[in-house]
């Protein structure tokens, strides 16, 4: 048996604390997109900007602002706790 992902559930019971809108839009990717993201994450901005990583979201049916892709890329959200 896998191991449970509670993360989920943990965002759910903590309404009022900030969550990354990027982890949790990786969490529903299938497992090609989500290492596609992961890769263009790690690239340098100046190569795959912050906008095209919204776009590419979007492209998706999913909506992470452009300032949700700075702060994740930068390390400035949950995900890097």
């Amino acid at each position: 048996m896998s191991e449970a992902d509670l993360s989920e559930f943990l965002c759910l019971s903590a309404p009022n604390q900030n969550t990354c809108k990027v982890g949790l839009a990786m969490e529903g990717l299938k497992t090609q997109d989500r290492v596609n993201l992961i890769a263009a994450l790690a690239q340098p901005k100046t190569i795959i900007r912050d906008g095209a990583i919204c776009k590419w979201f979007e492209a998706r049916d999913l909506r992470v602002s452009l300032t949700a892709v700075t702060v994740h890329r930068d390390g400035r959200c949950r995900c890097a706790r």
